[in-house]
């Protein structure tokens, strides 16, 4: 369950607190998958919301960008932030910020949306709580490893995480696929579940109407952008962009870096993030910001 004093502490009238979230569920739904919180409670974050307005000002990703250029910060500032593009983000979190009046800004990973596709990492959780299969042979290891309780699941799933996220020669798409038919289940893609199914673009479009919400891309893939080639990584900025004013007739100004940390992102993908007219693009490290922060090295807080 969520404390959410560990959230309140946060906030201060020298700093800017920008929180991270990826998805708001109603009920908890599954035994193995999100056990890392990716989707909170809706009670939760309603929760959330209410303790923070009592004590702070909720901001949008402009006005953090106008505190930059000289304007003043209001009481002990926060920002709501969301990565990927799921649908409860609109059909559970919306609702709730629209009651509370707080701006948010949704990052999306176009290709997400164009397919309807799962993460590799969420294909292979879907995977591992799935299967009836109890050990697995990775690639990098020379034992199997056994998998039976829901402890071993997520021990596994944590294996998985801290390997791949840091090693830039693993296919996480190949390795999804091999995992999966390890499982001795079908190569699946796409789920209908509620800590699956991505933004349509028609309710991506509706949703970029709403007083207070910001787009922003994720690029097309959720590609490790300091991973990519210069080409690859010109192609996974301009073609998100491009279909994010292709489908919802906007121009965004505002990315954030898949994954997130401090090695997924570097002066040569900042650089191509400024070209093509990215002014902010937040991390996933940890922390809080000053008023003259970087906006492209901007922390944010897990909320999970």
């Amino acid at each position: 369950m969520m404390n959410i004093n560990n959230y309140l502490k946060y906030l201060d009238n020298q700093k800017i607190a920008i929180f991270l979230l990826h998805g708001v569920i109603k009920e908890k739904d599954n035994d193995v998958r999100n056990f890392n919180r990716k989707h909170i409670l809706s009670s939760e974050f309603e929760n959330l919301l209410s303790r923070l307005l009592d004590i702070g000002t909720a901001v949008s990703m402009d006005d953090i960008l106008n505190f930059g250029n000289g304007n003043p910060m209001p009481n002990k500032p926060f920002a709501i932030t969301f990565d990927d593009g799921f649908q409860n983000n609109l059909t559970v979190a919306t609702p709730i910020l629209r009651k509370y009046q707080v701006p948010a800004t949704f990052y999306v990973t176009t290709d997400f949306i164009d397919r309807n596709l799962m993460s590799w990492i969420d294909r292979i959780d879907w995977a591992v709580e799935k299967t009836s299969i109890t050990k697995i042979k990775l690639p990098w290891l020379t034992k199997e490893i056994s998998f039976s309780s829901v402890e071993s699941k997520v021990k596994l799933l944590k294996e998985i995480r801290n390997k791949v996220k840091y090693d830039r020669s693993i296919d996480t798409h190949r390795l999804a696929d091999d995992i999966q038919k390890k499982l001795n289940l079908t190569l699946t893609y796409s789920n209908s579940s509620p800590i699956d199914k991505k933004l349509t673009w028609s309710e991506l479009k509706f949703l970029s109407t709403l007083p207070g919400v910001t787009i922003g891309g994720h690029t097309h893939t959720h590609a490790v952008m300091s991973f990519l080639n210069e080409r690859d990584l010109n192609n996974e900025i301009s073609k998100s962009l491009e279909l994010i004013k292709k489908n919802i007739g906007i121009t965004s100004h505002h990315y954030s870096y898949p994954e997130g940390l401090k090695h997924c992102y570097n002066n040569k993908v900042i650089s191509e993030l400024k070209k093509q007219g990215i002014l902010s693009c937040p991390t996933a490290e940890h922390g809080l910001n000053e008023i003259n922060t970087n906006p492209f090295e901007l922390k944010r807080i897990f909320v999970i």
